[in-house]
């Protein structure tokens, strides 16, 4: 289980300044600040306003302290010479903090090497308005007070890859459930499938930081694009979804729309983005088309050079028993996954679990048994791909699912709205040389699922 650390608003602010250089103060009937009344934080506010270490968030007035606000590394910077004796600095550090408020802080807490800079090697940038995560206190406050750095654990180093998936997150009570649940589990990686915040947090920046805090802060996530933050989306912009969630796997291609990466030679995972408008550009996969030939060739390399699985996730399912019919991004992607042998194909999109059996092809509005290869849940690689929609992580929206749908023969579980035991989980995928293994996990629900490919 990992040691999480999620990220930073101005009330954990507080309570980690109070934790280390003062005691907290009782609050009084109104106190200091006016939003902050009922916060189970206020003593600590109180104890670091009482201190001068904050003078509040809405000058000349200052009457609001912005409880659940980020803080900004200008501020953070600002909050630590407030707090520790540090000496004054006037030297100039950093290239992009010479109109900020905070730049004498900042030039103070450079020269107690508190922080080095944010942009490595070079560290000529600050930083100033980028939010603090909770990783990065602790860097801030273990330099600032001399701690002892203890190493971590060194990363996975053997064959075995697992990782966890799922789309269509939004900021509910079961989103942070399941997020919880990836971030103690034994996953290197979330992948996620689009459809990001729904807005329910902004900006996106903000919800990232949030994300993160029900994650483990270290945890990578690995992001494709959805509909709601594609070029026509209502929810966000890919774009600054991708800068607060960068490539963190050295991925090959056009992040986050088209790319791939490995992972210890075990599995290659492939990202593709049928059905939208990612910077201009509309991706169909249609036969001979530039696309269609990048993802054969990413798909052909893997196999050339001995990588056991390929996994492919975009957000769009083609067939499905939910809401999501009439295969929405057109047909040409998943026709190319199976016919190149593709392992399995993640999607999101529709807001449920559902599982197919592996096939050898597929047709749409209707179920046609030719196409299922094996639906015995163990599976032989090579016979087929196996389609999983991971959309079920927020109980809250979930779609219903239909056992009458005209493609429900191809489905071996599915889980939706009208389901007897519904609930929100997120699939986790087991990568050895042997054996792909696929298990839906519940978080708000007992509902499980397992199937195996082995080679």
């Amino acid at each position: 289980m990992r040691t999480r650390w999620p990220g930073v608003s101005s009330v954990a602010s507080a309570v980690l300044l109070v934790g280390t250089v003062l005691v907290s103060a009782p609050a009084g009937a109104s106190g200091t600040f006016s939003d902050d009344d009922g916060s189970v934080h206020e003593g600590a506010i109180e104890a670091i306003a009482a201190a001068n270490i904050t003078l509040g968030c809405n000058p000349p007035t200052n009457t609001n302290y912005c409880p659940d606000r980020p803080v900004t590394r200008a501020e953070m910077a600002t909050f630590l010479t407030r707090a520790l004796p540090l000496t004054p600095s006037t030297t100039d550090y950093f290239t992009d903090d010479n109109t900020s408020l905070h730049e004498g802080a900042i030039q103070t807490i450079a020269a107690a090497n508190i922080t080095l800079g944010c942009n490595p090697p070079t560290n000529t940038n600050y930083c100033p308005d980028r939010p603090v995560t909770r990783a990065e206190m602790a860097t801030f406050l273990a330099r600032a007070l001399d701690l002892a750095v203890v190493q971590p654990p060194p990363p996975p180093t053997g064959s075995t890859v697992v990782f966890a998936a799922g789309g269509d997150l939004g900021a509910e009570n079961s989103t942070a459930e399941v997020l919880g649940h990836i971030g103690g589990s034994d996953a290197e990686f979330l992948f996620a499938l689009g459809d990001l915040s729904y807005n329910q947090i902004t900006p996106e920046s903000s919800w990232c930081s949030w994300a993160r805090s029900q994650l483990d802060s270290t945890l990578p996530v690995q992001m494709a694009v959805g509909n709601h933050e594609h070029d026509s989306g209502s929810d966000g912009s890919w774009d600054k979804f991708a800068q607060c969630l960068p490539d963190a796997m050295s991925s090959t291609g056009d992040y986050p729309a088209q790319y791939f990466f490995d992972v210890r030679g075990t599995v290659r995972i492939i990202v593709a983005s049928a059905g939208l408008k990612i910077d201009g550009h509309q991706y169909t996969y249609e036969p001979g088309s530039a696309d269609a030939q990048w993802l054969t060739a990413a798909i052909r390399s893997a196999r050339n050079s001995g990588i056991e699985w390929v996994v492919m996730g975009t957000h769009k399912p083609c067939i499905s028993v939910g809401a999501k019919k009439d295969c929405e991004p057109g047909r040409h992607l998943t026709d190319l996954a199976i016919s190149e042998g593709v392992d399995l194909m993640l999607h999101g999109h529709d807001h449920n679990y559902q599982r197919s059996h592996q096939l050898s092809c597929i047709t749409v509005d209707e179920f046609s048994p030719a196409c299922v290869s094996d639906s015995d849940g163990s599976h032989r690689g090579g016979d087929g791909t196996v389609l999983v929609v991971s959309g079920a992580v927020r109980d809250d929206s979930l779609y219903a699912v239909s056992s009458s749908d005209s493609e429900a023969g191809y489905f071996a579980d599915y889980l939706g709205a009208n389901s007897a035991n519904s609930g929100a989980g997120y699939v986790e995928v087991t990568a050895t040389p042997n054996s792909l293994i696929v298990e839906f996990i519940g978080a708000t629900t007992n509902h499980s699922d397992t199937f195996e490919i082995r080679k």
